[in-house]
């Protein structure tokens, strides 16, 4: 098995289930989009626990994300810190599109810095 269900990783997170990154396979391991994850962690579907882990992950696993990219273990950690110990549904929430800076804001920032 390549990669790794989305269900398991949604369960394990909301479970609470520290020893789920380390039961994986190698390849597994290397797959681990602990970004994707993340997102998923972070949206709720249903009004009672949405805050929660909404603020749980900003609080825990968002702060200096892309400087834990080297340890997946701990950011696995840190995600599962974030789960209330019973099955929650995690619907997709697509980032945000990039917008164009504006060229007045481009231009004066290539000017005067």
């Amino acid at each position: 098995m390549s990669s790794v269900p989305l269900k398991d990783v949604c369960l394990a997170i909301d479970k609470r289930n520290k020893t789920f990154y380390n039961n994986l396979d190698a390849e597994q391991q290397k797959k681990f989009s602990a970004w994707l994850y993340m997102r998923y962690a972070s949206s709720v579907d249903g009004p009672i626990f949405r805050d929660h882990y909404l603020e749980m992950v900003n609080d825990l696993v968002n702060v200096n994300f892309n400087d834990l990219t080297k340890h997946k273990e701990l950011q696995w950690l840190l995600i599962s810190l974030c789960g209330i110990g019973k099955k929650q549904f995690h619907p997709w929430i697509k980032p945000g599109k990039r917008k164009e800076k504006p060229k007045i804001k481009t231009w004066l920032a290539k000017a005067f810095l």
